[in-house]
């Protein structure tokens, strides 16, 4: 006889698909450290939430809940995710609800009004033309990063290789490495030929009870996420800004980066979000990371100084988690993208503007929406001068997905697509300081750059009248 879950259990999946959702923290990972539920039950239910979320969208506008102002202005800010879990549950899971609220009871009394319509919609075949725009077909391997700062990839690669997993080769280019992915059978794995402290095994591979999981010596770390933290590749012994750092992966991955020589400033407003960045902190033994709990728009140069590198992963509409492909809601709002891009460029204007010592900033989204990214990263680039786009063609190799030929910027920005790259969805730019001599080139008529550098060195004492008879010499030679 199965028992019925209690309004307390949905209200735990809410908040754990909604912090998956919006910042990117492992379904699992939440889900590990909970003592009072059914971790199986908890897990399946989030899962087939998610599975359905595109359905669960038509159902909601077909068929709209009518709930009391107060309670759908709350459900719409805080538990949009309840109402989801709950549907699900009517709908595809136990079918019964325990009437122990009012939204429960409102939902129960829609329940047969869900039913028809959901089945109206399946022979209609509606529902199929839905599921298609859908990526969960899109199967996501299991990637773990090797934490350095606890061991080695030499050993790591030991480890598994004892504990009864092959290690394949994957060719020489970037298509071959996939083939072998998308291939992976049972206790096989290959390393990822970008980031040689990742490893990559079959997607239903388990690591939550491992000795070297539990002690924080490999971190399930999607790829996607780790490319941030390899473009901007900071030196040991540098300080680093990460200005969004909750929950922690990518600031972990900084650390172990820097080999925990130098200083990570680790900011984060949420006080929640910054009690799950300090656990990961710690977990991972990132010993170099100081984390802060504030705005990092009123952080200045005066409370984290000499910054040389710089990692903005702001908040996004997060349409690259879990492998949706764009497209999956078609009913967007232009509103809230609108909103988060403002913020988001606010956020990169600081960064780019603020810290005299940067030399370079790395800007991520786990979105897939340009407004997000090549817009964001457009309209910084018409602001700020001392910095330049870094072409990361040459940074990350044989890579095929970069920004959108309509922008002047996208070529030299990446994107990972989940049904292409077989990692999450994620934007990634990096920004370089300009050295001076550059600086002063971007002054001058770019037609005579060659002609001016010439007489900067030849004629560096020269006075400035003397420089101009000679630049026009020059022009009649």
């Amino acid at each position: 006889m199965s028992t019925q879950h209690t309004l307390r259990f949905y209200k735990e999946a809410a908040k754990i698909l909604r912090t998956y959702k919006q910042f990117g923290v492992s379904i699992k990972s939440q889900i590990y450290n909970l003592k009072h539920f059914s971790k199986k039950a908890l897990y399946a239910l989030i899962i087939e939430t998610h599975k359905h979320e595109a359905i669960i969208d038509n159902l909601l506008k077909s068929c709209p809940i009518e709930f009391e102002p107060t309670k759908k202005k709350y459900l719409k800010k805080k538990n949009d995710s309840l109402l989801r879990i709950m549907v699900t549950e009517l709908l595809w899971g136990k079918k019964e609800l325990l009437p122990e609220s009012k939204l429960v009871s409102i939902l129960l009394s829609n329940q047969e009004k869900l039913l028809n319509e959901l089945s109206k919609q399946e022979n209609q075949n509606l529902l199929g033309s839905i599921k298609k725009n859908f990526s969960l077909k899109v199967t996501i391997p299991r990637y773990v990063r090797v934490n350095t700062l606890h061991w080695s990839v030499e050993e790591a690669i030991d480890y598994f290789n004892f504990n009864g997993c092959e290690l394949l080769s994957t060719g020489d280019n970037y298509e071959s490495f996939l083939t072998t992915v998308k291939h992976l059978s049972d206790s096989q794995y290959v390393q990822d030929m970008h980031l040689k402290e990742v490893f990559i095994f079959p997607p239903q591979t388990e690591f939550f009870s491992d000795v070297k999981y539990l002690e924080g010596s490999l971190i399930l770390q999607d790829k996607a996420s780790c490319l941030a933290g390899h473009i901007l590749n900071p030196e040991p012994g540098s300080t680093v800004l990460d200005m969004c750092a909750a929950p922690g992966m990518k600031t972990s991955h900084l650390s172990a980066i820097m080999r925990n020589e130098g200083c990570i400033y680790a900011v984060d407003r949420d006080k929640k979000r910054f009690e799950t960045l300090n656990k990961i902190v710690n977990w991972h033994g990132a010993t170099c990371v100081q984390t802060i709990n504030a705005d990092v728009l009123t952080i200045s140069t005066e409370q984290c100084e000499n910054v040389r590198y710089i990692l903005c992963d702001p908040s996004c509409s997060g349409g690259g988690m879990m492998g949706r492909k764009e497209g999956a809601n078609d009913h967007k709002d232009e509103f809230r993208l609108r909103k988060l891009a403002n913020f988001q460029t606010q956020l990169l204007l600081h960064a780019l503007r603020d810290f005299p010592s940067a030399e370079k900033v790395v800007y991520s989204t786990c979105s897939m929406e340009i407004q997000e990214n090549e817009e964001v990263i457009s309209e910084v680039l018409s602001k700020v001068k001392d910095f330049k786009l870094v072409d990361l063609r040459a940074k990350i190799p044989d890579w095929k997905n970069f920004g959108s030929s309509d922008y002047k910027c996208g070529k030299k920005c990446i994107y990972c697509r989940a049904d292409e790259d077989l990692c999450n969805g994620f934007f990634v730019a990096l920004f370089k300081r300009k050295s001076k001599k550059n600086k002063q080139i971007t002054m001058e008529n770019k037609d005579n750059e060659g002609d001016i550098l010439n007489e900067l060195e030849e004629n560096s004492i020269n006075d400035s009248c003397n420089f101009k008879k000679k630049k026009n010499k020059k022009k009649k030679f």
